[in-house]
């Protein structure tokens, strides 16, 4: 499904909270345009980009760019599901930042299974978990 399609459907829809992208082949710029939909709309709770079945899907190459600007501006976003994404330790870095700056962070539920994230994030997730509302974090096969 083209970019164009998933942007016009949240920009069209105002009902719709969740959108799974799972496995869709989307490019760094694809993801990009649906972030900024995401944070200009503020509406969707749940967001699923994982990767579950190939590396060569949903690519993040921007990944803590990316990131860092949907959590520090979404007042709204409740589930984000990242798994298989690559962020390694610098998107985690990068979470921690937005979390500085989004005190009113209302994530409760954050997948980052399989991503190469080392020990070096252990202070990271620390802060995440300290200054957030995330009551359920997945860091399994890391």
């Amino acid at each position: 499904m083209p970019v164009e399609h998933i942007t016009k459907l949240l920009n069209g829809h105002p009902r719709a909270t969740q959108i799974g992208l799972r496995n869709m082949d989307l490019q760094p710029e694809d993801i990009r345009k649906i972030i900024d939909c995401i944070v200009k709309k503020q509406q969707i709770v749940g967001l699923d980009l994982s990767n579950v079945t190939s590396d060569g899907l949903n690519r993040m190459s921007e990944g803590s760019t990316l990131l860092e600007r949907l959590l520090s501006q979404n007042k709204v976003l409740m589930k984000l599901e990242l798994e298989g994404l690559n962020l390694r330790d610098k998107g985690v870095e990068a979470l921690e930042r937005a979390y500085k700056i989004n005190h009113n962070s209302n994530l409760f539920y954050l997948k980052l299974s399989n991503n190469g994230i080392t020990s070096r994030s252990f202070e990271p997730i620390k802060t995440i978990l300290m200054k957030g509302s995330i009551k359920d974090l997945d860091l399994s096969n890391n």
